[in-house]
């Protein structure tokens, strides 16, 4: 059975750990992509290398570019799950009441904040940090990470620091609101 929110055909259990459309549910070994990070007794084991060096061996230039950036703005994901985006469907992110026109998520590490010089997606405020968050394209399913922002990142009303990431679900940035969504 596959999701019906999951363009790639990913499992329902591989998405979520139930069908009450909550974006936390299974994640619980979510942070064993972290760098150093070993998995609790009763988690799974998963077998990443850290950031280190990989860009380096990278067989994609793309991707070595988005692993540099993802190096460079504190993204806490190992580098190895970092893919290359799908030509379909593709990710777009629509702001809340049309404040702005949608946005194409156009790399595998994607930058949102207030630093021009970095982020993909600038948002104004004092509550956006220069590197507020990432939405990152990994091991075929997208996640949006914290980057140690002061004011945080939420996603359907909850302070994350990292989760995957499903189509309709409000995430909210220093006041802005966006969804993210497929379009085919």
């Amino acid at each position: 059975m596959t999701n019906p929110k999951d363009p790639f055909g990913k499992p329902a259990a591989a998405v979520a750990a139930d069908d009450n459309d909550d974006p936390f549910a299974g994640l619980d070994g979510l942070d064993n992509f972290s760098e150093g990070k070993e998995a609790g007794p009763d988690q799974e084991t998963t077998s990443l290398v850290s950031m280190e060096g990989v860009e380096d061996g990278a067989a994609d230039p793309a991707i070595a570019a988005d692993i540099a950036r993802a190096k460079e703005v504190g993204v806490s994901l190992a580098s190895s799950t970092i893919e290359p985006l799908p030509e379909s469907p593709r990710a777009v992110i629509d702001f809340a009441a049309g404040d702005r026109p949608s946005i194409p998520v156009s790399k595998s590490v994607f930058v949102i904040g207030r630093g021009k010089e970095v982020a993909d997606i600038v948002l104004a405020g004092e509550k956006v940090s220069r590197h507020h968050a990432a939405i990152i394209f990994a091991s075929g399913e997208f996640f949006i990470e914290d980057l140690h922002s002061t004011n945080g990142t939420f996603v359907a009303g909850k302070r994350v620091t990292r989760v995957r990431l499903e189509a309709g679900v409000q995430v909210t940035i220093g006041g802005h609101t966006m969804t993210l969504r497929w379009e085919h």
